[in-house]
C-alpha cells in the first residue's frame, strides 16, 4: 500500500482543509510507517485469496437484526464479536477500521456519532470491510468510508476529500486535527476492543496480542438477547 499526500486548501465555513490522503493502496503495512507504537504494531493480518471465501465469511457473521439482537447495540461490541468469530471459525487474523468524527464535523455536519468501527480484511491485498449492520456484502474501505461521511459532501466539502489517516487516538484528539479535519481513519489489530483500549496501549506501551474472555463476553452480552449460546460457541 502506498499513500500520496496532497494538501488541499479550500475555504469552507471559514476553515481550511488540511493534508488529505489519497489512496493507492496495495499493502496494509504502509498505513503506518513512522515507527511509533500503534494498533498494528507486531500484527500481520490474514490475506483472503478469493471473493468466494470472503463472501462465505461475511454471510456467516451473525446478523444483528431485531429478532436476535438488542436495540442500540454498540459498533465496537459487534466488531469485537465478529473478529473473534472469524478467528475461531475461519482462522482469519482481521483488522478493525475506525472512522472518527472531529469537532469540526460535529459542529458543521452532524453530532450523531463520534466514531464507528467494523472488521476489515485483505482480499488479495485489497482492503475490504465486513460491516453487515449497514451493508449486504463486503465493501472496499473507500466505499465504507463514504457511507459514513456522505453527509459532509452535501454541506459543500470537496468530493475528493478523504478522512485523514491517523496512527493513534491521541492524533484524533490533537487540537489542529479537531479544527482542520472532518474525520479520521485509524486501523488496529483485531485484539483491541475499542478506542479506549488503543489509547491505553499508546500510554502504557503494552500491546494487545490476544482476545480477553471478559471483554468478548461483555461484547456478546451487549448484542444478543440470549447471549450465552453465542459466547459459549467461541473458543477460549
Amino acid at each position: 500500500m502506498k499513500f500520496s499526500f496532497i494538501v488541499i486548501f479550500s475555504l469552507i465555513s471559514g476553515f481550511a482543509i488540511a493534508s488529505t490522503p489519497l489512496e493507492t493502496m496495495d499493502d496494509v503495512s504502509a498505513f503506518y510507517t513512522s515507527g511509533k507504537l500503534n494498533g498494528m504494531t507486531n500484527f500481520t493480518p490474514s490475506n483472503i485469496e478469493t471473493t468466494q471465501d470472503l463472501n462465505t465469511i461475511f454471510y456467516s457473521l451473525k446478523n444483528t437484526n431485531k429478532w436476535t439482537a438488542k436495540p442500540n447495540t454498540q459498533c465496537f461490541n459487534r466488531a469485537h464479536y465478529w473478529a473473534k468469530y472469524m478467528k475461531d471459525y475461519f482462522s482469519v487474523d482481521s483488522m478493525k477500521v475506525h472512522v472518527f468524527f472531529t469537532n469540526r464535523y460535529m459542529r458543521e455536519v452532524s453530532k450523531k456519532w463520534w466514531f464507528h468501527v467494523a472488521p476489515m480484511v485483505e482480499l488479495n491485498n485489497k482492503l475490504m470491510v465486513l460491516d453487515n449492520t449497514f451493508f449486504k456484502r463486503p465493501v472496499s474501505l473507500k466505499d465504507w468510508e463514504k457511507r459514513f461521511t456522505r453527509k459532509m459532501y452535501r454541506r459543500g466539502v470537496p468530493a475528493d476529500y478523504r478522512c485523514r489517516v491517523i496512527e493513534n487516538v491521541s492524533d484524533y484528539h490533537d487540537e489542529k486535527n479537531q479544527e482542520n479535519e472532518y474525520c479520521n481513519i485509524l486501523v488496529s489489530s483485531m485484539f483491541y476492543w475499542g478506542p479506549v483500549e488503543i489509547e491505553q496501549m499508546e500510554k502504557s506501551g503494552v500491546l494487545a496480542s490476544e482476545f480477553k474472555a471478559g471483554e468478548v463476553k461483555t461484547a456478546v452480552a451487549n448484542i444478543f438477547w440470549v447471549w450465552g449460546s453465542y459466547f459459549n460457541a467461541l473458543k477460549f
